[in-house]
Formats: C-alpha cells, sequence, structure tokens
C-alpha cells in the first residue's frame, strides 16, 4: 500500500511540474536549456523559403525558450520576410497578420502552418544581423552585429630592382568610380609584400606609386562578406626624372618678421574689413621665391581664432593632398578645394593657446605629417594671447617637391591662399586672396581663389 501511495505521488508531481513548464518539455540532444520543440528554424525570402535547408536555417537555443540565429546581408535590405518554424514541419511555424513591424515585435502561431509570414525592416547595412525569438512570449528581435572587414594584399616589384632592400611603395585604395582615397599603405622593403585591411563591401581601385617608377593601377577588386582578396601584385617601371630649376624673378628677404624688405605685398588688404574684427582679420598678402625656397608672410589680426595658409604645390607625389579640410586630423576646417588644386601643406596656429604656428604636410584627406623646424624657418610676431602681427615663412623646395636642392619639377608653380577660421570644423569670414562664402557662418567654402607663385618658367 505504501508502495502504491509513493508512486501515485510521483506520478502527479510529474504532470503538475509539466503543466507549470509546458507540455511537452524538451530538450534537444546537445542542449541544456528547457524548449517545447526539437528545432527552430529562420525561413525567409532571403533563402528562397528552403525548409528543407536545415544546417543553413537552424536556429541555437540559447537560453531557456530563446533562439537565435545571425544572418549576413550582402546589401541594405528596404524590407525581409520570414517566418520561425519549428520541428521542421510548416504546420508548427511563426508570423504575423501585422504589417511591417520595424526590427521588433510579437509573433502569432499560425494555424496548421498558414498565414502572413512577418514583414520586417529596413535593414540599413551590409552585414551580420542577429534574429532572436522567445517562444514563450513570442517576442522576436532583429539588430546589427557587425560589418564584416575584407583584406587584400600582394607584392610591388620593380622592374630594375631584384634585390632588397626595395624602394618603398605607397598603395592608395578608391571605392571604385570614387576620385577621394579612403586611404594609403606602404610596401615592406625587404618583401615588396603589403596589405590592406579593415574593407567594408565594395568594388576597389588601387594606385600604385614609388618615387622614381611609374604608377600602375588595378581595378575591380570586389570585397564582399569579409573575404580576403590575395596576390594583387605589379611590377613598377622606372621612369626618367625630368627635373627643372627656379627662374626668376628672385627676391632677398629676411625672416625676421618686417616685410619692409618685400618690395610689394603679392595681395594688398587692410586689417578692420571682417565681420570678426579684430577677433580675425587678414591684411596684406605676400609671396615670392628665389633659387632654393619659396616665401611667404602676411600681417594678420586674430584672438581666440585659426590663422591657416594652405599650399598647394603641384607635389610630383600626385596622390597627396585634400579636396576636404573638414576631415583632417589637424586644424579640421569646413573648406573644401577643386580637384586639381588640392591642399597639399598646410600653416596653421590658434592664436589665443600658447603655441607657435608649424607646418605639416598633408598627406590624404585625414592625415597630415609634421614637418621638424629644423627643415623650414618661420617668425611670427602676433602675440600668443592673441593681436596683430606678422608672420614670414621659408620653405625651401626639397621640403614641397623632395627632389632635391634647387630643383622642382617642370613649370612648377605655388598656390597660397591664407585665412581666418573659426574652431573645428568652422569655416571663417576672411581669406586673401578674397573667396565667396567667407562669411563666418560655419558652411562649406569652397576655395577657388588662390594667388599663384611661378616658380619655373620654362620646363628647364
Amino acid at each position: 500500500m505504501k508502495k502504491e501511495w509513493l508512486l501515485i505521488l510521483s506520478i502527479t508531481l510529474i504532470l503538475s511540474c509539466a503543466k507549470e513548464e509546458g507540455n511537452p518539455i524538451v530538450t534537444p540532444p546537445g542542449q541544456s536549456y528547457r524548449t517545447q520543440y526539437a528545432s527552430m528554424q529562420l525561413v525567409g525570402d532571403f533563402q528562397g523559403w528552403n525548409l528543407n535547408d536545415f544546417e543553413h536555417t537552424k536556429m541555437t537555443l540559447v537560453s531557456d525558450w530563446q533562439w537565435e540565429r545571425t544572418v549576413y546581408f550582402s546589401a541594405p535590405q528596404d524590407s525581409i520576410r520570414f517566418k520561425f518554424v519549428a520541428n521542421r514541419d510548416w504546420n508548427v511555424s511563426f508570423g504575423t497578420e501585422a504589417p511591417d513591424t520595424g526590427l521588433s515585435g510579437y509573433a502569432e502561431l499560425l494555424q496548421g502552418g498558414f498565414g502572413n509570414h512577418i514583414t520586417a525592416g529596413p535593414l540599413t547595412k551590409a552585414g551580420y544581423w542577429k534574429f532572436e525569438f522567445n517562444e514563450k512570449t513570442l517576442f522576436y528581435k532583429i539588430s546589427f552585429v557587425e560589418a564584416p572587414q575584407g583584406k587584400i594584399s600582394g607584392r610591388i616589384y620593380f622592374a630594375d630592382d631584384s634585390i632588397p632592400p626595395y624602394p618603398e611603395a605607397t598603395v592608395t585604395y578608391f571605392i571604385e568610380g570614387d576620385s577621394v582615397a579612403l586611404g594609403s599603405v606602404n610596401s615592406d622593403t625587404l618583401t615588396g609584400d603589403y596589405i590592406i585591411e579593415h574593407l567594408d563591401d565594395g568594388v576597389y581601385k588601387l594606385i600604385f606609386s614609388a618615387f622614381g617608377y611609374t604608377q600602375d593601377t588595378v581595378t575591380g577588386i570586389s570585397i564582399s562578406g569579409g573575404n580576403s582578396v590575395t596576390g594583387v601584385d605589379v611590377t613598377l617601371e622606372p621612369v626618367t626624372v625630368v627635373y627643372a630649376t627656379p627662374d626668376p624673378p628672385f627676391i632677398t628677404v629676411q625672416v625676421d618678421g618686417d616685410t619692409a624688405d618685400w618690395t610689394q605685398p603679392a595681395i594688398r588688404d587692410s586689417i578692420g574689413d571682417s565681420d570678426w574684427g579684430s577677433g580675425g582679420d587678414i591684411g596684406n598678402l605676400y609671396v615670392g621665391h628665389d633659387s632654393e625656397n619659396l616665401y611667404i608672410a602676411c600681417n594678420y589680426s586674430a584672438s581666440n581664432n585659426a590663422f591657416i595658409i594652405f599650399i598647394h604645390a603641384g607635389t610630383p607625389d600626385t596622390l597627396d593632398g585634400t579636396r576636404n579640410a573638414n576631415t583632417l586630423d589637424w586644424f579640421p576646417r569646413n573648406f573644401q578645394f577643386k580637384s586639381g588644386e588640392e591642399a597639399e601643406f598646410i600653416v596653421a596656429n590658434w592664436v589665443g593657446d600658447g603655441f607657435p604656428p608649424a607646418l605639416r604636410h598633408i598627406l590624404d584627406s585625414t592625415t597630415t605629417e609634421e614637418i621638424d623646424t629644423s627643415y623650414y624657418e618661420f617668425v611670427n610676431t602676433v602675440p600668443e594671447n592673441g593681436g596683430e602681427g606678422i608672420i614670414e615663412i621659408k620653405i625651401p623646395y626639397t621640403v614641397l617637391y623632395g627632389m632635391g636642392s634647387g630643383v622642382v619639377p617642370p613649370y612648377a608653380s605655388v598656390k597660397v591662399v591664407a585665412l581666418i577660421a573659426g574652431g573645428d570644423h568652422w569655416n571663417g569670414p576672411e581669406s586673401v586672396p578674397e573667396n565667396p562664402g567667407m562669411d563666418g557662418s560655419g558652411n562649406p567654402t569652397l576655395i577657388e581663389i588662390w594667388y599663384e607663385e611661378i616658380i619655373d618658367t620654362d620646363g628647364q
């Protein structure tokens, strides 16, 4: 009698637990969490509604009643349609009669497997998206996980050099059809190898360049789903580098912060006509050259504002410079430039922080490289805390062109513009030469008027 009573009690407890937790309670092989189903699949229009493709649609039970699956989309999706299907059988599936649900909502158990799918979206970017579904609450959610990032690698050979160390080459990469470079990497001088990493999906163009060699270009390199493209190799051919020497008229000035030894300004302007008054205004701009150097001088007034000189030198490295100063890592300001008139060098300082002006080479749309002050000369007489004064600077051609002392590219010329600007990502009220849009409003301003100094007149 005692044994029969214990048996009845055990059966009662089992039935009670089953009723409390749902019936039946299944723990699939290899799982430790509770669920009512042997399996769950995510099936939709993005995989052809193929319920038989179990390996590529099965969801993972990650906690009690909670299922997940991550799906890769190679492009943004305005909307997607899908169902959650249990036990590999359309008769136990979950959708909704609701319209577009965004990226979360509640599903419904479809009677006999019939009824509407779930319509969700948009999926705003290519990459991996996680689908979550709770079989108890029927709540589902879709969230972005990560964008896959691919790689491109290869080796650069030099037709006239088979023994390391090799020349260092620059590999600049673009989205095909876009003229703005995404970045650049340098090749290894011992192997010639290069690698470009962290690439989003897209079709890429590479430009290979090295001083003294003809550029080469490779197009149509496709990155999708984080793949790696290897073996993008090129051989660069040597070229005969043509030099020229600067031509007169030469100037003779001392870099001393006094413009009395300049014959005349390149452009005349006066302090006092800026909308920002003494807080930011430019007077005369002086530009000249001799057989070894470029000279620039400018009198200006500023207080808690930036003074900037942009220089377009037409360097042999045609891949340097930027058309958008607003993305630079140093003194980013809301100034744009035309193609062929990229800003390649920048002289800048913030008047009021106690730091002197500096000269940097603009390598690309984001990166500037500091030039050691031992390579150029300058004097700045504007007080550190603000006021009026003169900046005078001497920049050797070796800094601008890197072709040797006293030599420049044939028909070399240098374009210069001086500006007052506000804080980061702002424009300013004044430029010399005057450019339309210098209104101090912060809006993007296209610099289309420069002063041009002709360095070489005859190409020799």
